[in-house]
């Protein structure tokens, strides 16, 4: 129900592929495959949380000049980290999504950054990879609470999610 179900994952990989990098922040650009990543790590179970973070590290190396299975594995790994909180955090509050969203965007641009470059793949400087890790991480704070906003209103549109009720009855607060 994963892949097919999630148009939305497609969009934001051509988004994330024609929207221009910023060079002020090192190239990076806005990470929304790792937003609909973390969503999916902090929403679902594991498996879902894998599946997502295997098809979108393809869309996001078939976009890019980026070997198959680079992306996919650090996101993976990302998604594997962020499934083992989801039990000791909220995953409705804004906070929350835009610190997983600076760590996870950060972590996986610099992670794939040091595969590429141990690999031979590229000759950036370290300087240069810490940099855009950190402009990744600074898109990643603010992008990831929109999407994740975003995520949640489509969920339960389409009737993916229940609408949860506090104990007098009144619907309860989501993102």
């Amino acid at each position: 129900a994963v892949i097919g179900d999630d148009p939305g994952r497609l969009l934001a990989a051509v988004l994330q592929s024609v929207v221009p990098a910023s060079a002020t922040l090192g190239a990076a650009k806005v990470p929304l495959l790792v937003c609909i990543v973390l969503y999916y790590s902090l929403t679902r179970d594991l498996l879902a949380a894998l599946v997502s973070a295997l098809v979108a590290g393809i869309l996001l190396d078939g976009l890019s000049h980026i070997p198959l299975g680079y992306s996919s594995f650090c996101l993976c790994v990302i998604a594997l980290v962020a499934s083992s909180f989801k039990e000791v955090v909220f995953a409705e509050e804004l906070i929350t999504a835009g610190v997983f969203g600076a760590c996870g965007a950060g972590i996986a641009t610099l992670a794939t950054g040091v595969l590429l470059w141990q690999g031979g793949l590229i000759a950036h400087p370290w300087l240069l990879i810490l940099w855009k890790a950190a402009g990744a991480a600074l898109l990643g704070m603010i992008f990831t609470p929109i999407v994740f906003r975003i995520a949640a209103r489509l969920d339960r549109l389409v009737g993916n999610v229940e609408v949860k009720r506090e104990p007098y009855g009144q619907k309860a607060r989501y993102i």
